[in-house]
């Protein structure tokens, strides 16, 4: 199809011209008419005035409307050359969909640019209302089609060099390549899989790629199968390899984050058996933190001494080797082993002061273990830490402190339980037990299955004589927690409530 360029130009030119024009003829006599006709001056031609500048007004608005007409049509114009010289549409239904007007208005449009000779070289076809070249024409579109082929061939060259190819022709991997780019992954994937069983050469590369595809599918433990067989046909591929730790850090952690942590170990222990003296400390210190999730702590302590002898100062096995040791109620060592996690990452890695504050609160050392909880909540916000410095204060009977530090949280977030039966426990220290009786009603508000939080109100209501208040709260908390029911005999809070026949038959229905 061509175009007349010069005419095209022009015409948008004149458009502009006539539009600019039109608007200035149209906004200055508009105001002057209105200024004539509300004018007080008593000269009986002020009407006749007004009128031809309302008429001047029109043509002022026809000119416009004229210029902006045709500037329209010479864009329509710009756009129809796109999808037919371009794109190589040639029916007129499909460029309707595309510029979003009726297929009748398009077909008479483009017959009147045609009629106008803004366009040459085509005409439409009123049998099947397709667009149809001349000869000249028509070897012109088959050029630029071959031209946008080429692009295309570009792109894919680029992908192929991308995956470094050398051997294993363009034209063999051409088919992969375009599957991927259409996202077609199963396709690519069994395409793929035949060159494989059909090539000698380059098959690392072809592991690779079949891997990388994987990723894209999500499969991740067939992308790990991949880039395992790359690195069995070249084991000096470090770039690989390390791709392939991430994987399997990341297989691993999968797992033991949606409590899988026995699929995670069976994983981990098969790549372990497999790279043989290659493993990674990664994969090592994953197996380890699957054991410790598992709670068997005797193999996560063992594989945990393997990956320190690989690497003494990666502060993750170093870690889970603390817990290990934590979990095997061995707190003086496992504090050893966090003062080193410390000592080699004290600002940035949180878990080092966590496991010492844990293992200084099981051995009693409450301002220790106050401390190292302080310390990992300067880096990392979380529940667990909040509750053990809630706790390790309450310990050293620093109930002013506590509660100034629970508020501080509460603010934070107020639709959590605990924080609310926490504070309410350390109020009844101060013995304001009033406020210590909203913060259990707010923690049952919250968690109507907190235990914790009748039993507080049971004793409280002891305190004050409120017999049949204890008894129901003391029900409820043994419903919820058996616990209850011996921790009850064993408090001399309750014994105001012992001698009722409620109390013994709550005894005898929870046994």
């Amino acid at each position: 199809m061509e175009v007349f360029k010069l005419k095209v130009i022009l015409n948008k030119f004149i458009g502009r011209i006539l539009t600019l024009v039109g608007i200035i003829i149209a906004c200055f006599f508009l105001i002057m008419t209105i200024y004539i006709f509300f004018s007080k001056d008593s000269d009986g031609s002020r009407i006749s005035t007004s009128i031809t500048c309302l008429i001047l007004t029109l043509i002022g608005i026809f000119m416009f409307i004229k210029g902006r007409s045709k500037n329209k049509k010479m864009n329509r114009l710009h756009i129809y050359n796109g999808l037919i010289s371009d794109a190589g549409k040639t029916s007129i239904e499909d460029i309707a969909k595309i510029v979003k007007k009726p297929t009748n208005f398009v077909a008479l449009d483009l017959q009147q640019l045609i009629m106008k000779n803004y366009i040459a070289g085509i005409y439409i076809d009123l049998n099947s209302n397709n667009i149809v070249f001349k000869k000249s024409d028509n070897e012109k579109i088959l050029k630029i089609n071959k031209k946008l082929e080429a692009l295309k061939t570009f792109k894919y060259h680029d992908l192929y060099r991308n995956h470094k190819y050398k051997k294993i022709k363009y034209k063999v991997i051409l088919e992969v390549l375009i599957y991927e780019n259409l996202k077609k992954y199963e396709k690519a994937e069994q395409t793929l899989l035949n060159i494989i069983d059909n090539n000698k050469v380059e098959l690392d590369l072809c592991y690779i790629h079949l891997g990388n595809i994987f990723i894209k599918m999500n499969k991740l433990i067939e992308t790990s199968n991949c880039y395992e067989k790359a690195l069995h046909i070249n084991p000096e591929n470090q770039e690989i390899r390390n791709k392939k730790d991430n994987i399997t850090y990341k297989i691993s952690s999968d797992f033991i984050n949606e409590g899988k942590a026995k699929k995670a170990v069976d994983f981990l222990l098969k790549v372990y058996e497999r790279e043989g003296e290659r493993v990674s400390v990664s994969t090592i210190n994953n197996i380890s933190w699957a054991y410790n999730e598992l709670r068997d702590y005797e193999n996560a302590l063992k594989f945990s001494n393997i990956g320190i002898e690989k690497d003494n100062n990666d502060y993750y096995i170093l870690t889970n080797k603390g817990n290990a040791l934590f979990g095997l109620n061995k707190n003086e060592e496992a504090l050893e082993i966090y003062d080193k996690v410390i000592g080699i990452a004290p600002t940035t890695y949180p878990y080092g002061w966590f496991g010492k504050g844990i293992s200084n609160y099981y051995l009693h050392n409450y301002y220790e273990a106050e401390v190292a909880f302080k310390k990992y909540i300067n880096i990392k916000q979380s529940q667990d830490a909040y509750y053990y410095l809630s706790e390790s204060l309450h310990a050293q009977h620093k109930y002013e402190e506590e509660i100034e530090f629970l508020n501080s949280i509460i603010k934070k977030s107020r639709n959590i339980a605990w924080y609310y039966n926490s504070k309410g426990y350390a109020l009844c220290f101060q013995n304001k037990f009033h406020d210590a009786i909203e913060c259990f009603d707010k923690t049952i508000k919250l968690d109507e299955n907190f235990a914790d939080a009748y039993y507080s109100k049971c004793r409280i209501f002891c305190e004050f004589n409120v017999i049949d208040g204890a008894l129901d709260m003391f029900k409820k908390a043994v419903e919820l927690d058996k616990k209850f029911k011996d921790v009850g005999k064993e408090d001399n809070m309750l014994d105001i409530i012992r001698s009722f026949k409620e109390y013994e038959k709550i005894i005898n229905e929870c046994i």
